[in-house]
């Protein structure tokens, strides 16, 4: 099959925790799934590095690979466009930050799996889940001020983190949303958030 795909690296989350606790493989049920067995996929720049099938009632498990270091982007140039910048150390510091999976059929890609707490609208409380491979341990503390590339409003969030070399489990918690925009915290994490759910996005 000619799997076509597109995989949005976009923020990645992490909190004012102490580390990440590396993982080897994504799992879990995809609540009310209801579709012929599929497959999702692990990707980065332009490239399948994983993939495992979804069963019939959306249980998955998926394997996370070493990652070649051509796959991997700049941490630094991540932020190139926000006015306020954590501190990245090594400041060569690189990474793939998967924060959505493709799901594909025989005809293709039909949806993203995420792992958030979102219904419409973020609101404090919320939390969003990603998966960030690092080849070497990289620091990044201080703050960040961004302007979402959609919704074009200010996102602050504050960065206290150490990712481990290999895959990190990372979350990103609301803290508030007014009219001056959105306060966020990025935390490492050992297990997944109580509150955070698969959602297959069509």
């Amino acid at each position: 099959m000619n799997v076509k795909f597109f995989i949005s690296l976009a923020a990645a989350l992490l909190l004012p925790s102490t580390l990440a606790a590396t993982v080897t493989k994504l799992e879990g049920t995809i609540p009310g799934y209801k579709r012929d067995p599929s497959l999702l996929i692990l990707g980065g720049r332009g490239s399948v590095l994983s993939s495992a099938p979804i069963t019939a009632d959306g249980k998955f498990s998926l394997a996370l690979p070493a990652v070649d270091a051509k796959r991997l982007g700049s941490i630094t140039n991540f932020f190139k466009s926000c006015s306020v910048k954590p501190t990245v150390t090594p400041p060569d510091g690189a990474w793939l930050n998967i924060i959505s999976l493709p799901v594909s059929n025989a005809k293709g890609v039909f949806g993203a799996l995420s792992l958030d707490s979102v219904s419409k609208k973020a609101k404090a409380g919320d939390v969003w889940v990603s998966w960030i491979y690092a080849p070497k341990p990289i620091n990044l503390a201080g703050n960040s001020t961004c302007i979402g590339t959609r919704s074009k409003t200010s996102v602050t969030s504050a960065w206290t983190v150490k990712l481990e070399a290999g895959w990190n489990l990372l979350s990103r918690t609301v803290n508030t949303v007014d009219a001056s925009g959105i306060k966020t915290t990025y935390t490492a994490v050992s297990s997944l958030p109580t509150n955070a759910t698969w959602k297959l996005a069509k």
